[in-house]
């Protein structure tokens, strides 16, 4: 193989690496907003303990969605469960999520 297919082979590869990488991190986005979602649900029909745990595991995923999505680009569906999530787990009693900087890099 001459140096310059080389050089195109490596090429198509890393661009087909990234586009893999990416899609990975747009699944692993969507399976956590999936997270919260199913979470926040389960808190709205259990009371004490219960619920803290499931607004705990919300939180914690809303976390993960935060650092997922600054590094890749969700779409507009991504864009509005990624600004509907801290709301519903704000307004079951778990943590404010509002702070500019938080929502600015998922979006």
């Amino acid at each position: 193989m001459k140096p310059w297919e080389t050089v195109q082979e490596t090429l198509a590869q890393a661009r087909d690496l990234r586009a893999a990488t990416e899609d990975a991190f747009l699944t692993s986005l969507r399976a956590e907003l999936g997270i919260i979602r199913t979470v926040c649900i389960l808190a709205e029909r259990e009371g004490g303990a219960e619920r803290v745990h499931h607004l705990q595991l919300a939180e914690k995923a809303f976390e993960v969605v935060l650092d997922v999505g600054s590094r890749v680009e969700p779409n507009s569906r991504d864009h509005d469960a990624i600004k509907e999530a801290p709301h519903n787990i704000r307004r079951l009693g778990g943590r404010d999520f509002s702070q500019p900087h938080d929502l600015q890099n998922a979006c």
